[in-house]
């Protein structure tokens, strides 16, 4: 889900949401997510609460299908003294079940099928693997995995160094490469009430099937809270790295999921039962041939210039993402006072983007490191030209950092809120974003890390 809230000039104000499932429509509940609360701005202007905050608990019965049943959301202010609006025109939710129907009633009898004649288009079996299995045409986690256990980094850094790694594998497949679209996953994972862990996780491809791993896509790390209770690591943060060849076609080829814990001295446990993986292929069944070839769909692709202040652009299926080539050094705002004021900036840009707004807002992860430098304030503003005319029609200038005096990476995140926005979301018709990052108050230079992401809420190219 993807809230938008705003409590005004409101200090020290939360909301919270629930998703509670009754299963069978019986009238009773099964099953009731409650997700951390989100710590409202002071700032009036809309502030996205979204479920990347991860989960605070989970009650009742495990995930499964509805039929005849009921999902109720329920909102609150957790803490605070002031109201809290939620603008839930421009809000959205997304909920892992694949829709049959809805309405009221018990749920509908299924059409009997002809007999003697066989069903049309039966669905192939499920091709099992090493912990990850092939059914319905995607790519899961074995339910039957269940919880497995991380072993701890015992106080090392195993950032990108995969140690004591639990494995997953699928063998002899052949699947046709989605051009455009991008690896989705989401782990539930859970340190329990320790401090300071970390889980990560990699994807490997051996496109040929020849026991070689082609290519192997790093995540981000994600540092799990001390409060029991699952959390959900995905992929929104982006790779932390990728390497080896391109993206391609799997002819009798094999997909690996590594996962490990990068930093900390606790172990970390993850549901797999309850965990997703979304792979960007049209899946196949058994080996050798050639691969399925995915529809051919027409379409105008972004302008990919070379230099590295310009966006690297991938659109997936649910948004676009933009992200930068390499770590790049943001000039030192030299003791002055630049709040909203964009000086000696970084400038990012993407050009020729065609897409449909989906509603909602921006979300995006800016790793920036200050070094050892004490007092320095980062802050990014977004420009959007929707129809490539050369006039911005939208302006988002965000709440600015403030980077510690540790070495090490860290998130400047959107949560922070925007200090002001103007102009309306449209859909991309051959339009621009442009980025400037800059820092506002400090005398230090900070460098911003490569593979910082912009993810706008928009999908599928016009054509």
């Amino acid at each position: 889900f993807a809230l938008q809230v705003d409590a005004g000039s409101g200090v020290g104000d939360a909301p919270q949401v629930s998703i509670s499932y009754d299963f069978t429509g019986d009238g009773t509940v099964d099953r009731v997510e409650t997700w951390h609360y989100f710590a409202t701005n002071d700032t009036a202007g809309w502030e996205s609460y979204g479920s990347h905050i991860g989960l605070q608990s989970a009650t009742g019965a495990a995930m499964q299908d509805l039929v005849g049943g009921t999902v109720t959301v329920a909102l609150w202010t957790a803490l605070g003294s002031h109201p809290v609006q939620v603008d839930l025109a421009h809000s959205t939710l997304t909920l892992p079940f694949g829709a049959q129907s809805a309405g009221g009633g018990s749920a509908p009898d299924p059409v009997p099928t002809p007999d003697p004649a066989p069903a049309p288009n039966p669905s192939p079996p499920p091709v099992a693997g090493g912990g990850l299995v092939l059914s319905d045409g995607a790519v899961h986690f074995d339910p039957a995995q269940g919880i497995v256990t991380l072993a701890s980094s015992n106080g090392a850094n195993h950032d990108g160094a995969p140690h004591d790694t639990a494995s997953f594998t699928l063998e002899n497949i052949t699947a046709g490469y989605l051009a455009g679209d991008t690896t989705g996953f989401k782990l539930m994972v859970d340190a329990g009430a320790h401090v300071g862990d970390a889980a990560q996780m990699a994807i490997s491809y051996d496109f040929d099937g020849n026991g070689t791993f082609d290519r192997t896509e790093t995540y981000r790390y994600f540092a799990t809270d001390d409060g029991t209770g699952w959390q959900a690591y995905d992929s929104g943060a982006g790779p932390s790295a990728v390497s080896g060849a391109a993206m391609q076609n799997l002819v009798g080829g094999a997909v690996k999921v590594d996962l490990w814990t990068a930093i900390g001295s606790h172990q970390v446990s993850v549901d797999l039962a309850s965990s997703s993986l979304d792979l960007p292929f049209s899946f196949g069944q058994g080996s050798g041939g050639p691969a399925p070839q995915p529809p051919v769909q027409p379409q105008p692709q972004p302008t990919v210039p070379t230099d590295s202040t310009h966006f690297l652009v991938s659109a997936g299926s649910s948004a676009l993402q933009l992200s930068t080539p390499g770590d790049v050094v943001i000039a030192s705002a030299a003791g002055g006072h630049y709040i909203d004021q964009p000086h000696d900036a970084v400038v990012f840009k993407a050009e020729g983007l065609n897409g449909h707004y989906d509603g909602g807002g921006t979300s995006f992860t800016l790793p920036v490191d200050a070094g050892s430098g004490v007092g320095n304030g980062t802050q990014l503003r977004l420009s959007f030209d929707f129809d490539g005319n050369g006039t911005t029609d939208r302006t988002e200038t965000w709440q600015y950092f403030e980077t510690n005096n540790v070495a090490g990476w860290e998130n400047d995140p959107q949560a922070r809120g925007v200090t002001s926005a103007s102009g309306a979301y449209a859909d991309f018709t051959g339009g621009s974003v442009t980025a400037e990052v800059w820092n506002t108050i400090g005398t230090s230079p900070v460098t911003l890390h490569e593979g910082a992401s912009v993810i706008l809420p928009y999908h599928g190219w016009l054509t």
